[in-house]
């Protein structure tokens, strides 16, 4: 940190917020979320885990979606989405 901070004249704590800016907001409320899921669902079994696990899982990819990414990010992961999306129908037309 030293060293890109005093040889490549980089703001290393605006770098570290530009970073991790959205992570900051989505995570603890992904984690407050998660707890509130837990004490409402009572986990008795691998099934109610990996249904906890998969809503938690959701809500975070949400929170990231909505406050996490930046145009950039969110343009790149619709274009994947997209690529893989046609691909799927194509090969369900071709069977």
């Amino acid at each position: 940190n030293i060293y890109y901070q005093k040889r490549a004249k980089i703001r290393m704590k605006t770098y570290y917020l530009k970073t991790y800016k959205g992570i900051i907001i989505a995570a603890p409320l992904a984690a407050a979320i998660g707890y509130l899921i837990s004490y409402l669902l009572d986990c008795n079994s691998y099934f109610d885990f990996v249904l906890e696990a998969g809503i938690y899982v959701v809500v975070y990819g949400i929170l990231m979606l909505l406050i996490g990414m930046n145009k950039n990010e969110k343009k790149r992961l619709f274009g994947i989405l997209k690529k893989f999306t046609k691909r799927v129908r194509k090969k369900a037309n071709n069977n």
